[in-house]
């Protein structure tokens, strides 16, 4: 029996690509270099993936610059479209979360403005030292690993529910970040294309 299903948030449960890749790129010219494309590929907490690639030329700006790229993507969170058919998992009685590597004051603003107040937590990157570590800490003592899905649109979300040993469900939807053949190639657990098919898998379990 399913109890917590684990969200990611970029792709998922918003349409954020061009709003994330633009504000990468205008924070990054601050320090002239290009991290967008690096970064959007990875899979760490965006302020972990900042730090690092700020070491190549020094790390004394990434304050500054990881603060413009939350303040620049805030500034166009009213562009974001909302994932089709979301509103449905209010009616999941379950535990949800929120798990994602983009800054969760953002996510709760706009939470806040979509008037959704159907997620019980949610978790950024200043929680939590990588995505894996997170999971491990929110299922321990609390949940079995059959009881918990992770759901996420990208080859990573799949590997990160696999490596904790949860139930992994890929989602492909028009705001995706990956296509469908780039999850169908991770292999799964489930590959759905709209939320409604969610409570169908639920049931099963």
């Amino acid at each position: 029996m399913i109890k917590l299903i684990i969200f990611d948030f970029d792709g998922t449960i918003a349409n954020t690509k061009e709003v994330v890749d633009k504000s990468l790129r205008d924070s990054a010219r601050i320090v002239n270099i290009n991290l967008a494309p690096r970064i959007l590929h990875g899979y760490e907490p965006l302020k972990k993936m900042f730090y690092n690639f700020m070491s190549e030329i020094g790390g004394k700006k990434i304050n500054i610059v990881y603060k413009t790229f939350v303040s620049k993507e805030k500034s166009h969170i009213n562009e974001i479209k909302l994932a089709k058919n979301l509103k449905l998992i209010k009616e999941l009685k379950l535990k949800k979360i929120i798990l994602s590597n983009n800054d969760s004051s953002f996510i709760r603003e706009f939470l806040r403005r979509r008037k959704i107040n159907f997620f019980d937590a949610v978790y950024g990157p200043d929680r939590f030292i990588n995505k894996l570590s997170a999971m491990r800490k929110i299922i321990k003592g609390k949940y079995k690993r059959n009881e918990v899905i992770y759901i996420g649109d990208r080859p990573a979300d799949v590997f990160l529910a696999k490596t904790a040993g949860v139930i992994s469900i890929a989602i492909h939807l028009d705001n995706s970040w990956s296509s469908r053949n780039e999850l169908i190639k991770a292999k799964p657990d489930f590959l759905i294309s709209d939320f409604k098919d969610l409570s169908k898998i639920i049931e099963k379990q």
